[in-house]
């Protein structure tokens, strides 16, 4: 059994939510995609699968994301088809769709409609600016919502205009932020006995991948150094740390002994001195280096799921495991489901108002710290878990002590980065190297539910504190380890950081021009991609444990769980030899795909064409005469013609204003956006209508906004619950109200150093 097991989902998505539905089904859920008649989009998306010549080409895109679905073909124009989704829906948990807002409610499969026919409908809608607000109809691509969330901004070489991720992305974050919303909003139902609408907007999703950026114009006043006006004047962009060896490049700064000279070393060399030397050192991955790592092997990583190799779980769980069994499937391979008999949906019966928390109760004790765990554990206190983190002011969290600090005066609670990843918590300090500490440590733990560590592996268990240890005479206990590699493995011992991961699961590579040296992603990028898979998971373990009553152990590699983000082009390598290259501006779903000057210092829009109405739109209003014939009507003949398109747009846009050029092309049909700042987010009106940022009183911060989430929980009316924490603020009041210790040991604790 998985831990989604006896959860059905109808998938109405198009691309850009592909990957909500891929994610449900690797947790157990039934997943029915609901296709139109020719199928769906994801279907015509490169790469494709060229095994058995052209005319069998098939494409690898969507053998990744419709992976352990099954395939109905309705078609939603027609009335007797949409009686049937309403059928169907009578016995559905979930449905997924990112469709254009008011697109199914003019069909009357909207969320009002549909949860009067089933009230315990979770009904996620994913789409790139939210169900309302100035921007919600605006066409979109990944390039141009990059570009609205102020990644772009933060991207690229100094001399050349900021550059996306060399592989869209926003797709990948929306469709993963999806499912695990999907998986907490179960958990609410399971209380109240009801489902609720999701609105995701991409572009609130692709922020949160900025980390630290949004932190700095409420604190600082400015953007972060070199994404603002001073993008020239900064040299190689932040976090660039590449140096050559003899088969590629590693990412780490590492001052080398005399005479030794890295060039004369193999990627594969240094990255074992790195895991034995504890040296913060990754290889700069290729697609093929990715298919050929000893430490993926060692851990049994790749599947067999039909004829095709894929990458494994993104989650491990130690007793309910993830689902890979199933290949995408053809168009109405399972059309029987439309005439199955309806089950009714199993709920609870709520007692008392409906708050809206999916876990209110449950208790989690945090020894995570950086990027990765707090990220998770956040998502659990802001929606209503006690999480209480274990911090130690003999090592603080790097974050701590990270910028952008208020008024840009340093101090340990003065860090909007871990400010922005720590709302709603608890703080307690452990000195956990004395025994006094480790044994109040153990007392937490008897406490919680749930315990979430981001160690190295083998620390937990030389304090005693493994999962074997913890959960005797405890089955329902759950606990939640991620780090860079896993917990097993020829590398597990492995430590590094976000960057770290990004570069050993091939997006680094990726990422830059290809007659240069990759630039590579903003950023420690798997910080942001792991927890979109670790909330997801630990949501399901706990949503299985309402049911079984048992608890599990829960292993999450970021490397692991980043290459799902490239999936499609590990699969090229897999099953077509081709390396995927660093990508530039080039695009394989779009032409025109590029970011052009426009006027003032530094300033740029994104323009990004997918389709033959975007291009006719597109050429109504920019002078691109010369490219009139029919030929340019279709994605090959314009990508023949790239440089010279891109060089027409590029000399029609540089003296034009981005607003009033944004405003121009998206009134015509094209997917644009200004590549917005930091600074810029704040102004955006879509994002005030839709209140993303959220003002909270911090103890020595004062008010300050922090990220809201990227969905909007229909019966969740509060989005986060209280500011960061100061640095042991809640010391006593853990120790005396969730412990229950009396006085006298309290104070003979503090006495003792444990409390530091």
């Amino acid at each position: 059994m998985s831990p989604l097991s006896g959860i059905r989902v109808l998938d109405l998505a198009t691309p850009h939510g592909e990957l909500a539905g891929r994610l449900l089904a690797d947790l157990g859920a039934e997943v029915i995609k609901v296709e139109p008649p020719g199928g769906c989009d994801a279907r015509d998306r490169a790469p494709f699968d060229h095994s058995g010549g052209p005319s069998t080409s098939q494409s690898l895109y969507w053998a990744a994301l419709g992976l352990g679905k099954r395939s109905v073909v309705l078609d939603l124009d027609d009335p007797g088809d949409r009686s049937s989704v309403i059928d169907m829906v009578r016995s559905t948990d979930v449905l997924v769709e990112s469709y254009t807002p008011g697109f199914l409610d003019q069909r009357g499969l909207g969320y009002a409609a549909l949860s009067a026919v089933n009230p315990g409908l979770v009904y996620a809608s994913i789409t790139p600016f939210g169900q309302h607000g100035p921007k919600a109809e605006w066409p979109a691509t990944d390039l141009t919502i990059e570009a609205a969330s102020g990644r772009l901004s933060l991207q690229g070489d100094h001399d050349r205009p900021p550059l996306p991720i060399g592989y869209p992305q926003a797709a990948f974050h929306a469709g993963a932020q999806a499912a695990t919303d999907v998986v907490i909003a179960l958990n609410e139902r399971a209380i109240s006995g009801l489902g609720q609408h999701l609105d995701l907007s991409m572009q609130e999703a692709m922020i949160w991948s900025l980390m630290d950026a949004t932190g700095y114009p409420p604190n600082t006043g400015g953007d972060p150094w070199g994404a603002g006006d001073d993008r020239a004047e900064a040299g190689w962009m932040r976090g660039n740390q590449l140096f050559a060896c003899a088969d590629g490049y590693m990412l780490g700064r590492v001052q080398f002994g005399r005479g030794v000279d890295p060039r004369s070393y193999t990627r594969a060399q240094l990255m074992e001195a790195a895991v034995q030397q504890d040296v913060r050192l990754a290889p700069v991955n290729t697609t093929r280096d990715i298919v050929q790592d000893r430490q993926l092997a060692s851990r049994g990583y790749w599947k067999q799921v039909g004829d095709r190799i894929h990458p494994g779980p993104a989650a491990r769980f130690s007793r309910t495991p993830m689902t890979m069994d199933r290949p995408a499937p053809q168009p109405g391979e399972d059309q029987e489901l439309v005439r199955r008999e309806p089950r009714p949906v199993s709920l609870a019966t709520a007692s008392g108002p409906r708050l809206g928390e999916a876990f209110a109760g449950l208790k989690i004790a945090d020894f995570s710290w950086v990027g990765v765990g707090p990220i998770t554990t956040k998502a659990f206190a802001d929606h209503g878990a006690t999480v209480v983190k274990v911090e130690s002011e003999t090592r603080i969290d790097i974050l701590r002590g990270s910028s952008p600090f208020k008024d840009d005066l340093p101090g340990l609670n003065r860090s909007q980065w871990f400010a922005n990843l720590n709302t709603s918590k608890l703080s307690l300090t452990l000195n956990m190297t004395s025994p006094e500490g480790l044994a109040v440590a153990r007392k937490l733990i008897d406490w919680a539910d749930v315990v979430v560590e981001s160690f190295t592996p083998g620390t937990m268990a030389r304090l005693g504190l493994d999962y074997e240890t913890i959960s005797v005479g405890r089955p329902e206990l759950i606990m939640l380890s991620t780090c860079i590699m896993g917990q097993t493995g020829v590398y597990a011992s492995y430590a590094g950081f976000g960057s770290h991961a990004a570069a050993i699961a091939g997006i680094h590579h990726i990422t830059g021009w290809p007659d240069r040296v990759p630039c590579g992603p903003s950023g420690p990028y798997s910080d942001v991609v792991a927890p979109r898979f670790t909330v997801a998971a630990l949501a399901a373990a706990i949503f299985e444990r309402r049911s079984s009553g048992l608890g599990q152990h829960v292993d999450v590699s970021q490397v692991e769980a980043s290459t799902h983000f490239i999936e499609p082009l590990i699969l090229d390598e897999i099953v077509n030899g081709v390396t995927a290259a660093a990508a530039g501006m080039d695009s394989l779903t779009a032409c025109p795909h590029g970011v052009y000057p426009v006027a003032g210092t530094e300033r740029y829009i994104a323009i990004a064409v997918e389709n033959e109405a975007q291009w006719g739109a597109l050429c109504a209003v920019a002078p691109l005469d010369d490219f009139g014939a029919p030929r340019f009507g279709s994605y090959k003949g314009r990508h023949s013609v790239r440089s010279r398109i891109n060089l027409a747009i590029a000399r029609w846009t540089k003296t034009m204003d981005p607003w009033e050029l944004e405003a121009l092309l998206v009134a015509a049909g094209v997917p644009a956006a200004v590549v917005q700042r930091p600074t810029d987010l704040y102004r955006d009106p879509q994002l005030r209508e839709r209140g993303f940022f959220v003002t909270l009183d911090h103890p020595e911060m004062g008010p300050t906004p922090y990220d809201g989430h990227a969905t909007r929980f229909s019966a969740k009316p509060v989005m986060l619950h209280r500011p960061a924490p100061l640095l042991g603020q809640h010391t006593e009041m853990v120790l005396r109200d969730l412990l229950c210790l009396p006085p006298d040991e309290i104070a003979d604790l503090a006495a003792s150093w444990a409390l530091l």
